[in-house]
């Protein structure tokens, strides 16, 4: 009966997980993920605004110039930010198999007061891979745009298109994670201001 119990606990949970991550959020038409976080009032604005730019410096380390405007009188930061997906299956195409690879550049805002900060993922620009086909050992970037999330609802694509569409909604939520914990971290005096 334990065993069971733990069965079925677990199929729920794994449904829980894929049902979060069928859809990301739209505004306006448009991919936007967004959230309002309260901390303790031990957070001042000073040192939240610290751990945003170094939000940036670490997971942007590759992206030259990654924010892209910067106003401390206001709290406000403005990034750009990137990941690659790719879906776990090919999709075949006469006798080629494709494999469905898809470069996700985005901006971070994070707005920021004392206690409590605001982060938006938007301008979502999605280019997916594909081979050259002059020479085929070079990758050319094309945009996805809207009719690549559309390919997830139909045809041979469907199940490839579904998997780096859903691939990029747990890249998502997992970097708010990342953004979530690194906003949280408690400054040290000695850390800055020698």
């Amino acid at each position: 009966m334990k065993k069971i119990m733990l069965i079925w606990l677990l199929v729920s949970l794994v449904m829980s997980v894929n049902a979060q991550l069928t859809e990301l959020p739209k505004i306006d038409g448009k991919i936007e993920l967004t959230e309002v976080v309260k901390l303790d009032s031990s957070f001042k604005a000073g040192d939240l605004y610290k751990n945003a730019e170094l939000y940036f410096v670490n997971t942007d380390s590759g992206v030259k110039d990654a924010i892209q405007y910067d106003d401390k009188a206001s709290g406000t930061i403005i990034g750009k930010s990137s990941f690659q997906v790719q879906a776990n299956n090919d999709y075949k195409l006469g006798l080629v198999s494709i494999s469905v690879v898809w470069n996700v550049y985005y901006n971070t805002e994070i707005i920021i007061k004392d206690g409590k900060y605001k982060y938006r993922f938007y301008n979502f620009t999605v280019k997916e891979l594909y081979p050259d086909p002059v020479d085929h050992k070079l990758f050319i970037e094309r945009d996805v745009a809207d009719d690549g999330i559309e390919k997830t609802q139909q045809g041979p694509y469907k199940k490839t298109y579904l998997d780096v569409y859903h691939k990029m909604a747990a890249e998502c939520l997992a970097q708010a994670g990342i953004l979530k914990k690194d906003m949280a971290k408690q400054q040290i005096l000695s850390d800055y201001n020698f």
